[in-house]
């Protein structure tokens, strides 16, 4: 088979239009793949010594999460008690994810001691940023499969998403990148 038939061939199914849901599938797929390559299995369920270094930021974050998880409701909503004593402080100021934290304190009585999410939290960012980067490529080249390959791995790849890994709170970039599409 000659190669201007290949390539040929590749152009022509590179520019049909994919449905919606076999797109972001597509941008799905490439995102969660690049994320189980990029972190280790340890890192996204929380089991890591990254988590735990006290050098740097994300023992921050934990601390105030689980002292947030761990005490009782109160109002304001983030507020406990556990931190900063006797006053108390609010979670958010701990950078512990506040979308995140409400739920994970409904559902922590069932999980194991010592669990946390911000290695999931790390995952959803990954997977949401390339399905923003797939949704801003249809702007420029439609429900077409290089763009869902283009825009998904372009936006993964960012050095400005993963300098902020050891700040979790700032790894959802995603949603700038759903409002400029």
């Amino acid at each position: 088979m000659p190669l201007e038939y290949k390539f040929s061939n590749f152009q022509m199914q590179s520019e049909c239009d994919l449905s919606i849901k076999n797109y972001y599938l597509i941008a799905f797929g490439l995102s969660f793949i690049y994320t189980l390559l990029l972190f280790p299995m340890d890192f996204i369920i929380g089991n890591s010594g990254f988590w735990f270094n006290t050098t740097t930021d994300p023992t921050q974050h934990v601390t105030g999460m689980w002292a947030f998880v761990h005490d009782q409701w109160h109002f304001p909503l983030l507020y406990t008690k556990l931190l900063n004593y006797p006053e108390g402080v609010s979670a958010a100021f701990t950078d512990s994810i506040p979308i995140a934290a409400i739920p994970f304190k409904l559902i922590s009585s069932w999980l194991p001691p010592g669990s946390h999410y911000f290695g999931i939290w790390v995952l959803s960012c990954y997977i949401m940023q390339g399905l923003a980067g797939a949704y801003c490529a249809t702007i420029l080249n439609g429900y077409k499969l290089n763009g869902a390959v283009i825009g998904a791995l372009f936006a993964v790849m960012m050095p400005s998403l993963m300098i902020r890994i050891p700040h979790a709170a700032l790894l959802a970039q995603f949603v700038l990148l759903f409002e400029l599409g």
